[in-house]
């Protein structure tokens, strides 16, 4: 379905009623079933963290030094359906998790943290899967999702639901830039990566083969998450940016922020250019690494028999900046480079060389797994499952993805929220909270269709679009407001780890 952007007015919008809007956004499951569509007894569900859509080749990447950086990604994508635009909820992996898990908005009106939280009666795809006879295995190397915390009797969703839960360690380094006030006197250099995690995945698969009882594996890839530090049998794809001089590659990130924290800031300026230009290139090498681990992984599946009866879903839990609004990493902002993720299915099931250009929503995963195996679909989703065979249907009203801004110690300053509407407004409301609670809400207007990367805010001159997409946020809200988690506080370790990941600083 090709849509063309005509201006929302009040009445359009909000004529809709409020329980449609709501409902558009927030509302039921709706399937989309395919009679005689043969069912996946098995699925697979990959994120590779932080892993931006337009760096691959399936999504218009073109070719770097005459060498495709994802063919194996590619080509799953060839094998199955791509989704053109897909938003997650949040711009960074806690509050995304929750989303995709359960198919629950990470919505909160609370204190630090509870974005990774849903309420009690919210289920995981893997406790669902598991009720109804699933063997459930997860293998999660971001290690913000099994850290340890002070949730009451609270899970982080990641966990729950899982027979089989195995995770790596991340690799820790000395800091040569320590003395110069730079990081901890250790640094993280790297996350376990996709060769040892593919191979975690490999060996529990290798038991699946010949058994009757399906299964459910969640697989979540760290490699292109900040260090962007692959292996060194990589990095020649990233001799575009030279090294900086003593500088490892795993501490260019810590020190753009630390420069940038002196400066009183967080835009990149020139003198963080070297530096910038060598984690950018890093990054592609990363892909290109885990590329190849995912093209492993099909491919023993393929040998196995366990392809033909396996759905595979394979996305990210958020984007990542690089210096399209000054910056560099995720967690700061809602623009389309942070929340926009890559969404792909293949496998049994799977219509072969399909696009859909409608939009969707990381809400939308859990529902189409379950709708997939045949699974009645949970009645508090607020997803939908989507067609796999590539047939365009018609999208929400709009996606809603939130942000709650902390700098710790310091009290929350700011939550944000993003409302964009399928026909291709997008609304960025920041309020302000603590010492900065006297500032006037910050409101940024963008047509998507004109001005994809977000750079002219027409705010001041569309305001009819401006109250529309405000009026529908406001229904998300009150609707919202009734489901917020308890506050989450962090222990000391928490915190350690938080803090070598970029969160917290």
């Amino acid at each position: 379905m090709n849509v063309t952007y005509k201006p929302l007015s009040r009445r359009k919008v909000i004529g809709l009623g409020a329980s449609a809007a709501v409902a558009a956004t927030a509302g039921g499951l709706v399937g989309y079933h395919i009679l005689h569509r043969p069912r996946p007894r098995n699925v697979i569900f990959i994120i590779a963290d932080a892993l931006r859509p337009d760096r691959l080749g399936c999504y218009g990447r073109p070719r770097q030094n005459g060498i495709d950086i994802s063919p194996n990604i590619d080509r799953l994508a060839q094998e199955g359906v791509l989704f053109d635009k897909c938003l997650a909820q949040s711009s960074w992996t806690l509050p995304s998790a929750a989303s995709y898990m359960t198919s629950r908005e990470p919505f909160v009106e609370g204190e630090l943290y509870n974005e990774g939280f849903v309420t009690g009666r919210c289920r995981t795809i893997a406790e669902i899967l598991r009720e109804r006879g699933w063997a459930t295995m997860a293998i999660i190397e971001n290690p913000y999702l099994y850290i340890p915390g002070k949730s009451g009797e609270r899970e982080l969703v990641s966990v729950r639901g899982f027979e089989s839960f195995r995770h790596g360690s991340p690799r820790l380094a000395p800091n040569p830039l320590y003395d110069e006030g730079i990081g901890q006197k250790e640094v993280f250099a790297s996350f376990t990566n996709a060769q040892e995690a593919t191979n975690s995945a490999i060996e529990l698969l290798s038991r699946r083969v010949g058994r009757t009882r399906p299964f459910f594996m969640y697989l979540h890839y760290m490699d292109t998450h900040e260090p962007y530090n692959p292996p060194e049998a990589y990095k020649e794809l990233a001799s575009r940016a030279p090294a900086v001089g003593g500088m490892p590659d795993y501490m260019l990130y810590q020190a753009i922020r630390t420069e940038a924290k002196r400066r009183g800031d967080e835009l990149l300026r020139a003198e963080d250019m070297p530096a910038f230009e060598r984690a950018s290139a890093l990054y592609d090498a990363a892909i290109s690494f885990l590329d190849e681990w995912v093209g492993t992984l099909v491919n023993f599946l393929k040998a196995s028999g366990l392809w033909e009866n396996t759905l595979i879903v394979f996305s990210s839990d958020h984007g990542e900046e690089f210096n399209e609004h000054g910056w560099i990493g995720h967690s700061k902002t809602l623009y389309e480079e942070s929340i926009s993720v890559p969404l792909i299915a293949a496998g049994r099931g799977v219509a072969r060389g399909a696009r859909v250009h409608s939009p969707v929503s990381m809400l939308d995963i859990a529902p189409t797994i379950l709708d997939s195996c045949g699974i009645d679909e949970p009645g508090e989703m607020q997803g939908r499952a989507l067609d796999l065979a590539g047939v365009e249907t018609e999208p929400p009203l709009a996606t809603i993805s939130t942000l709650v801004r902390p700098d710790v110690p310091v009290p929350l300053y700011a939550k944000k929220y993003a409302v964009t509407h399928r026909l291709g407004r997008k609304l960025i409301r920041t309020d302000f909270l603590g010492e900065r609670a006297g500032e006037p809400t910050k409101i940024e207007l963008f047509d998507l269709t004109a001005d994809h990367q977000e750079q002219s805010d027409v705010s001041s001159t569309e305001r009819d679009d401006v109250e529309a997409l405000a009026s529908i946020l406001n229904r998300h809200k009150e609707q919202a407001a009734s489901t917020a988690a308890a506050p989450f506080t962090l222990d000391e370790e928490a915190r350690r780890v938080l803090e070598s990941l970029g969160y917290l600083h």
